[in-house]
């Protein structure tokens, strides 16, 4: 199942979730870990909660150079970020709150990390340093939970509507 596509130049960019819930992120119409893998289940990288963000992917204007996905579960973050100009990737688990000025096991600092919250939409901006230089990252996942509340009230109006006609 594909959940993210976006073309980047010549390069169409996939996202996909298998049946174990392990995601995998592929160039074109390369299939397996093509670009990169995400495949540790205790991190359950694709997997949609109701009112819960379940993934994000970063890719910037070179996508050779740097990919990184964040999920955001139980407050937790987890990233796997493929250095700049190197072909090794690197694995980070933190806490949301902690997540600020932590050093990444890839020699990766963060050194500022913003959520804003809009009618479900959540926007990310990540700086990462590496070596002086700065990669700038930005990201916007839409989840409508603001029309899930409108249908659940919806529902509850007609049930309340339908025991009080009785």
């Amino acid at each position: 199942m594909i959940f993210w596509k976006r073309k980047v130049g010549d390069n169409t960019f996939r996202l996909w979730a298998n049946t174990n819930q392990t995601g995998y992120l592929t160039k074109n119409n390369w299939t397996g870990n093509a670009v990169g893998e995400w495949g540790q289940k205790r991190y359950y990288f694709l997997r949609k909660g109701f009112f819960r963000v379940s993934y994000v992917v970063f890719i910037d204007e070179n996508p050779e150079n740097i990919v990184a996905s964040i999920k955001f579960s139980d407050f937790k973050t987890n990233a796997l970020i493929k250095v700049a100009g190197s072909d090794t990737y690197h694995w980070q688990s933190d806490d949301v709150l902690g997540l600020k000025n932590s050093v990444w096991k890839s020699g990766i600092k963060v050194l500022s990390f913003r959520r804003k919250w809009r009618y479900g939409e959540v926007e990310f901006l990540e700086r990462l340093k590496k070596d002086g230089t700065l990669i700038l990252l930005s990201g916007l996942l839409s989840q409508n939970y603001f029309s899930r509340w409108l249908l659940i009230m919806a529902l509850l109006i007609l049930l309340i509507s339908s025991l009080y006609m009785q």
